[in-house]
């Protein structure tokens, strides 16, 4: 998947290609009305920024998120 779409559910995409995804696209787990988050990368772990743990700290809270999931990916490539 290479563009944006509307919101996902990422456990209906199998693990493989849940990679593909982008960065930044929203996901839910399991239920497309639930809990939403932005997905940041995929290796051993699927790294998501779930919106119910920013609280207030949107901005410092999605940078850390990205910087992890860059990091979960690049370990995966190794």
């Amino acid at each position: 998947m290479a563009k944006y779409t509307k919101t996902i559910d990422i456990l209906s995409i199998p693990e493989g290609e849940r990679s593909k995804l982008p960065i930044g696209q929203w996901v839910t787990a399991g239920d497309t009305k639930g809990p939403k988050g932005r997905f940041f990368g995929s290796g051993r772990t699927d790294v998501v920024a779930w919106m119910g743990n920013a609280r207030g700290r949107y901005r410092s809270y999605m940078t850390f998120m990205h910087g992890y999931g860059q990091e979960v990916m690049r370990r995966a490539a190794q």
